[in-house]
């Protein structure tokens, strides 16, 4: 084989293996595959970076298209299945892999089909100069916020679960209070 049919051969690999997530709103939910999920995410930084690569059965990323659009958070759908943050690419010439040997950061998270995950709130911090720090942070209530004030019906057809990092039990609770209300 030839130099360019191996190029090609490894374009169409990488294409065929990735997803394109877009912001979605009520009118999209028409046109998600039944064994998606739906995944919310806050994106927060105080330093430039061109995107965030989402191993996982479709390996996918949040660019910077997506991140202007984040109002602090996205809503997107994936197919379901056990997923990773994996790198942050800084620019064409540099990244940080999230999944280095000495990371105490447990990056993955499961999407369940015809369910709203939240991951948490992907902060990513410059200290100096290459010196960058990375990290999930559980913001429940202010994800539950933005659902209720911005995607209310998606909020109301869709169970809400964390898949963060550490156990919370939040979103049961307030599920369970809005039950007890009714």
């Amino acid at each position: 084989m030839n130099k360019l049919s191996i190029t090609i051969l490894f374009l169409l690999t990488i294409t065929g293996c990735s997803y394109q997530m877009k912001n979605l709103t009520y009118g999209d939910m028409k046109s998600v595959p039944k064994d998606h999920g739906l995944v919310v995410i806050g994106v927060k930084s105080n330093t430039y970076f061109q995107e965030v690569i989402i191993a996982g059965p479709k390996t996918t990323k949040i660019d910077r298209a997506l991140l202007k659009q984040a109002d602090p958070y996205i809503l997107v759908s994936l197919p379901a299945g056990n997923y990773e943050f994996s790198t942050i690419n800084l620019n064409k010439n540099f990244y940080i892999n999230l999944n280095f040997s000495e990371s105490t950061v447990d990056w993955t998270f499961d999407i369940k089909p015809g369910v709203i995950t939240y991951v948490g709130d992907f902060v990513v911090t410059s200290r100096a100069k290459y010196r960058y720090y990375s990290r999930l942070v559980n913001n429940s209530s202010a994800a539950l916020q933005y659902l209720e004030e911005k995607h209310p019906k998606i909020l109301e057809e869709n169970q809400l679960v964390y898949a963060g990092t550490d156990k919370d039990y939040f979103f049961p609770y307030i599920s369970k209070l809005k039950g007890d209300a009714k």
